[in-house]
Order: C-alpha cells, then structure tokens, then sequence
C-alpha cells in the first residue's frame, strides 16, 4: 500500500463585483512524490525510432513535452494521461525520431502550477547500423554498446525494452 499525504493550500478570493469571499483548497504535492520520466525504445522502424516517456503520480494534470538538444519541442503524438483511484496523474507519449549520426532528445514533463518539471534525457548515435546509446541522469551517465536490445536500468530510473 502507497499512501502519498498531501499538503493544501486554503485561498480565500473575492469576484470583482462581489460581496462575498469564495474559497478554493489546492492540493500541493510533497516534494519528490513525482517520478522521473522513463523513456522505453518501443520500435526500430527502417531508420526511425519510436520513444514512449511516462511519468507518474501528478497532480494537478501535468503536461509531458519532447524537446530537442536545443530544447525546441518535437512533433510527438497525442499525451495520453490517465487518473488513477487515488487523483494522481499518469501521463504518457510517443515520438518518432530519425536515426541520425547523433539524436538528442529530451522528454520533459511540468506541471508549472506547483513549480515541478522533472525530464530525462537520451541520446542516440548511429554508427555501422550499431548504436551507443547515452543515458543521463541528472549528472550520471552511462554508455553502451547495443543493437537496440536493451537492458533493464532500475538504478537510473529509466526502462528500455526490445
């Protein structure tokens, strides 16, 4: 059983026009409640690659964006997001990227409300139809070399699947 306590903040306003106060409770997320993106590589399609990134326990509805190295927002497909029994957010999303000499791409989700963005980021270098595929963590980084079977990376927070 998780139980995550929330944290609310009581704000009293007034309409313009109005006599009487209005007041709205907003639940605030403890700090590190919310996790790191994932990014999982769900296909190798004839020179592309398809990335899903999904983050968990949100809330309010936060909005995942994919950027690239110069932090430019990629054409992704629709964020899908789902509410779970106890209100947190999870959302998810697919980009289509080509397999470039070097492909950084960043999956970033915000909720700019309570100030929380949290983002990973992979990058992707084709060489002889092989790939090292780097992985950083915060200031961690990783590299490997592969041909798009990956491995399990439990301690960086990140799952890649073939």
């Amino acid at each position: 059983l998780h139980v995550v306590k929330f944290m609310y903040l009581l704000l009293s306003w007034f309409m313009k026009g109005s006599k009487h106060s209005h007041w709205d409770l907003f639940p605030l997320l403890p700090p590190g409640s919310v996790s790191t993106p994932s990014i999982e590589v769900i296909s190798d399609i004839g020179g592309r690659l398809v990335l899903q990134c999904e983050s968990k326990g949100w809330y309010p509805e936060p909005e995942l964006l994919w950027l690239d190295a110069e932090g430019k927002i990629l054409s992704a497909g629709p964020t899908e997001t789902v509410r779970g029994p106890d209100d947190l957010y999870t959302v998810s999303s697919r980009v289509t990227v080509e397999k470039r000499h070097s492909n950084n791409i960043i999956c970033r989700v915000q909720q700019s409300n309570i100030n929380q963005t949290r983002e990973t980021r992979i990058v992707v270098k084709c060489k002889n139809n092989k790939y090292n595929v780097l992985l950083s963590y915060r200031l961690r980084e990783l590299v490997t070399n592969c041909d798009l079977n990956f491995s399990n990376f439990t301690n960086m927070n990140m799952i890649f699947l073939s």
